[in-house]
């Protein structure tokens, strides 16, 4: 098994190549170096306009063990936007992006990490902005995990469409360590953030403010689990969902109820137990005001300290013990969205966000002492 390595860049830049699709489109090649059991990493720098839906189905062929598209750590958002690689997205349907398998091609497990996906407000039609999929119950094997993290999405507007923003549809999906604002529908159906359709989603340490619906009785649910026994909600904050029939957490289980604890809602839906329930984002946030959206904590938000300890990885009692959010996805679920380990902090935060007490100036400290 090798790593493989290929950078992807604006044109003129020097990369390996000039737009994800590219680099997609060349994974199940030999002449680009791949072979079975390799792991295929794409770093992203800069900005990258999409002009046609982009899917992350390749690699089966040639027997990838992974597809990684990631960024560079100096390349990589601060958790705010403008700050490091960028998708934009000049189409006008979705599903603007989709990792799934090529039929009887389940074993490629799928990675996106540390990308910003601005929107722009542009009215798109269609319902579900990223689409994860595995096309059959082979991900049950862990084989084929899906994993969705550290990115940064924002600026949704689906006009009079449904609006699913992330469609964790299938088998084996873990979403992690996002941050995702402003999104807002005027459809009077059900509209959904982050959306765990199917059995084993893994939904934890992600932070969604200010999904709105505005549709006559429509139905807003910044966060929502479908499933069964089989969905895993930990330490989300989800807050200022508005609509008719809105709430930051909604629960439907077909076929039981989730596995869920340290959630935080603005209003009463936080699930599970030890979850913090009717906390206004102005007392979480560094700041709302909208167009410098920056949701990491500040000092005294009730998120601080109340999450649950995860460990380096979670690993399901079911489905014969699998383990998701691990570094072999690239990075792990203890990672914040600004890459600071959480297993160095005497207690977890719910969000994405880790809050880092700031250090004093040390020059300033100097200054004090010798003027004494």
């Amino acid at each position: 098994m090798a790593t493989v390595t290929k950078t992807i860049k604006p044109t003129g830049e020097g990369g390996d190549y000039t737009s994800p699709a590219a680099w997609v489109d060349d994974l199940d090649e030999s002449s680009e170096g791949y072979s079975s059991g390799d792991i295929a990493i794409g770093l992203v720098s800069g900005d990258h306009e999409i002009e046609s839906q982009l899917i992350m189905n390749t690699g089966g062929t040639i027997g990838l063990a992974q597809a990684r598209l990631s960024v560079a750590e100096a390349d990589r958002h601060d958790g705010t936007a403008g700050t490091g690689a960028r998708f934009t997205f000049d189409m006008t349907t979705c599903k603007c992006f989709t990792m799934s398998h090529a039929t009887g091609e389940d074993d490629v497990q799928k990675v996106c990490e540390w990308i910003e996906f601005d929107f722009e407000n542009t009215v798109r039609s269609g319902d579900e902005y990223i689409y994860l999929t595995n096309g059959s119950s082979d991900g049950q094997d862990g084989n084929a995990l899906l994993d969705f993290s550290h990115n940064l999405l924002h600026s949704m507007d689906s006009g009079s469409n449904l609006l699913r923003l992330i469609w964790a549809y299938t088998y084996m999906n873990a979403v992690h360590n996002n941050i995702i604002y402003d999104c807002v529908s005027t459809n009077s159906s059900w509209n959904r953030g982050i959306a765990m359709y199917h059995q084993f989603a893994f939904c934890a340490n992600n932070t969604v403010y200010n999904f709105r619906t505005t549709g006559s009785g429509a139905n807003a649910s910044a966060i929502w689990s479908r499933s069964s026994v089989y969905d895993y909600l930990f330490n989300n904050i989800s807050v200022g969902t508005t609509g008719t029939n809105a709430n930051d957490f909604v629960i439907s289980p077909a076929y039981g109820t989730p596995v869920t604890s340290n959630n935080l809602s603005s209003d009463t839906s936080a699930p599970g137990s030890n979850s913090v329930d009717s906390e206004s984002a102005s007392d979480l946030f560094v700041s709302t005001q909208g167009g410098s959206e920056d949701l990491h904590l500040k000092a005294g938000a009730a998120a601080i300290g109340a999450g649950v300890d995860l460990g380096t990885s979670y690993t399901s009692p079911i489905h014969g013990g699998v383990t998701v959010a691990s570094s072999t996805f690239g990075s792990a679920i203890n990672y914040d969205i600004d890459n600071y380990d959480r297993e160095d902090a005497a207690d977890w935060d719910i969000g994405a966000d880790q809050f880092v007490a700031a250090v004093k100036n040390a020059k300033s400290f100097l200054l004090f002492l010798l003027d004494n």
